[in-house]
């Protein structure tokens, strides 16, 4: 009887650790998370952390913008890193992609089926249907030819169109590459597999005590 007493406080014990391992995860890696995205375009002007994926794209004056479609946000660097503002977008919790043309950033809202064109942080069009797919914007828009920039954690490098690296950028935020998506299945794996482990050295030890 003391036998299960013992691996049910165990158990109790290893919950009580999840609990708490789990909620400092989420709490660092929630803070920049928007879980209700706006009805419109918002914009905001104090920097927030950045989680999961991010897409990235610099315009001729070598600002920087990175798009978050976990965090439904879009934020916008100079060239020196400092932040310039960031746009809240009204995804309705689905993906967008984003490009930048003449120095106007351009947002595909998937679920929305809709372009939104912001200049300097302002709406000035808005169209419905016009893409079949994500993969026509990114066809119309030639990305992936056009971004010259890759982001890695804080530090962002632009290089010109040859590949040469041109300048590294640190950024006043930290960005965390994986999300609270990724991060938590692995996270739950992980504890369940080291408690499956520790309760079955626990009992092995118990039926051979002279080991």
């Amino acid at each position: 009887m003391k036998t299960y007493k013992r691996i049910l406080l165990m158990i109790v014990a290893a919950l009580w650790v999840i609990m708490v391992v789990l909620g400092i995860v989420f709490s660092m890696l929630s803070a920049g998370v928007n879980m209700n995205p706006p009805a419109d375009v918002e914009k905001f002007y104090s920097p927030v952390s950045v989680s999961g994926m991010t897409d990235i794209a610099v315009d001729s004056s070598d600002n920087i913008y990175i798009g978050s479609p976990d965090d439904s946000r879009v934020q916008v660097f100079n060239d020196s890193g400092q932040f310039l503002y960031g746009l809240n977008l009204p995804t309705g919790t689905g993906f967008f992609f984003m490009a930048v043309s003449d120095d106007k950033l351009y947002v595909y809202l998937v679920r929305a089926d809709k372009e939104v064109t912001i200049d300097n942080g302002t709406v000035v069009n808005t169209v419905s249907g016009y893409y079949s797919s994500p993969d026509d914007f990114d066809s119309y828009f030639n990305t992936n030819s056009q971004n010259n920039a890759r982001i890695w954690f804080n530090k962002v490098k632009i290089s010109d169109n040859n590949g040469n690296l041109v300048k590294t950028v640190t950024l006043p935020v930290s960005v965390y590459p994986f999300s609270i998506d990724t991060v938590m299945p692995l996270l739950l794996m992980g504890v369940v597999i080291f408690f499956i482990v520790t309760v079955w050295k626990f009992l092995k030890r118990k039926r051979n005590p002279l080991r």
